[in-house]
């Protein structure tokens, strides 16, 4: 699986031999880490939405408009965790059924998972979380 920002496309290959899967034109300004991998689901994160994408015939199963820039996110298990300038939100995976949202006084800058604990983290604090 791979991405040609010259061609915007996303397009699909096989490891045996090369081969062509599927490809499909992206029109969208892809941000960050733009591939995230559920099940059979490709994640494409753009500024503030999320595409998905099956990954067996390369439609585009949902789009999703988060509505903030997208500043990071992680899935574990069936839930997608991101964070915005200074919102957490949770989202279940693969309905994307918005499932928790949490507003801080100051911005977020990075989230991570220590033995089922989620960890937040902002320019002068950092707070461990009961995961939703």
């Amino acid at each position: 699986m791979f991405i040609s920002k010259a061609q915007k496309k996303l397009i699909a290959v096989n490891i045996n031999d090369g081969n062509i899967l599927w490809e499909i034109p992206i029109n969208i300004n892809l941000y960050r880490e733009p591939l995230y991998f559920h099940k059979r689901n490709i994640l494409l994160v753009c500024k503030d939405q999320i595409y998905i994408v099956d990954s067996i015939n390369g439609k585009i199963e949902k789009e999703v408009k988060i509505g903030q820039n997208i500043k990071k996110l992680l899935i574990k298990e069936n839930k997608i965790y991101i964070i915005t300038e200074n919102n957490l939100i949770v989202y279940e995976l693969p309905a994307f059924k918005k499932i928790y949202e949490r507003k801080f006084d100051e911005s977020l800058k990075n989230l991570l998972f220590i033995e089922n604990m989620l960890y937040l983290f902002g320019k002068k604090f950092a707070l461990r979380c009961e995961i939703p």
